[in-house]
């Protein structure tokens, strides 16, 4: 077994990425491309396949234990395809 293993965030930002992009465009340009997603409690979402196709940077924040999560997208188109894999995901649930 492999003693180091390497994963792939993509575009993924965390907590502190964010805290390091204060006073910069981008986090300014996140702030405005946010929206809020509530989730069923009986279901679990494929955050895999929703940021399918984002080419820019992204993060998703929970707000409460109730499913209610802030995603934040740098590029206006990404935050199209996030609804469209949205959308396509609850046509198939």
């Amino acid at each position: 077994m492999s003693k180091i293993k390497m994963y792939s965030n993509r575009g993924s930002l965390s907590e502190t990425d964010l805290s390091l992009l204060i006073g910069d465009p981008i986090l300014l340009q996140m702030m405005r491309n946010r929206r809020l997603v509530k989730v069923a409690d009986s279901y679990d979402p494929s955050w895999e396949q929703l940021t399918m196709g984002i080419q820019g940077l992204y993060h998703i924040r929970k707000l409460d234990p109730h499913k209610i999560y802030q995603i934040w997208f740098e590029l206006e188109n990404d935050l199209d395809v996030f609804e469209k894999n949205l959308f396509t995901q609850k046509l198939s649930a």
